[in-house]
């Protein structure tokens, strides 16, 4: 009964070699079908900061445009006519301020990267 045990021992661990995919010999390289793809995560983000960059960009033109058309018509209605040429160009510097401090802090995440 020896003898059977003995062979019992080798046909296992064949077995669990089958059950894992891979040997463990192979452990330093993972079948191709186990491998993600090569991404650079500096590449991507990058990428992202750019794409930002250009959202925001397309974003205070168009709000720009946008708030310039609705508030001009509360000027209107709320401040003199002789004051609002005023209350436009703060308007329009405050939206501007705003496009530009969101320009900023991307131009520098992208100059550090």
């Amino acid at each position: 009964m020896s003898d059977g045990d003995a062979d019992a021992d080798p046909r296992e661990e064949p077995a669990a070699k089958e059950s894992s995919g891979w040997d463990a010999d192979d452990s330093e390289e993972a079948p191709e079908s186990r491998r993600g793809p090569d991404i650079d995560v500096d590449t991507v983000v990058t990428y992202l900061m750019w794409g930002a960059l250009v959202g925001l960009g397309i974003l205070a033109v168009i709000a720009t445009a946008g708030l310039y058309g609705s508030l001009s018509a509360i000027i209107d209605v709320w401040v003199a006519r002789r004051y609002q040429p005023f209350a436009r160009s703060a308007l329009n510097f405050a939206v501007l301020c705003v496009a530009a401090a969101g320009i900023v802090v991307i131009a520098r995440r992208l100059r550090r990267a």
